[in-house]
């Protein structure tokens, strides 16, 4: 399994293990770490990924998501916003 991860986040490690913790049965889990939006787009259209994590804050955040949907329709998208109105504009986006 091939996993997208992107954040700006200091604690991406804390991330990481819980992706394991959570996907890791068999030991044959790959996670990309990328630290902006534009990484992850670069990422998208070089890889296929069986997933894609997003913990960012405000507005980049959005747009990743935004753009992850755009690139990687069918691929699942795990976002998580540090603002209490992001999932009101989530949902709108849907």
């Amino acid at each position: 399994m091939k996993i997208a991860l992107c954040t700006e986040l200091r604690n991406v490690e804390w991330f990481e293990s819980r992706l394991r913790s959570l996907f890791d049965g068999d030991g044959q889990l790959a996670i990309d770490e990328l630290w902006n939006e534009n990484q992850l787009a670069q990422a998208l259209r070089r890889s296929r990924y069986h997933a894609v994590v997003i913990a960012m804050t405000g507005a980049r955040g959005l747009e990743a998501a935004i753009q992850a949907k755009r690139l990687a329709p069918e691929v699942p998208l795990i976002w998580r916003s540090f603002r209490q109105t992001a999932p009101i504009r989530s949902y709108m986006r849907r």
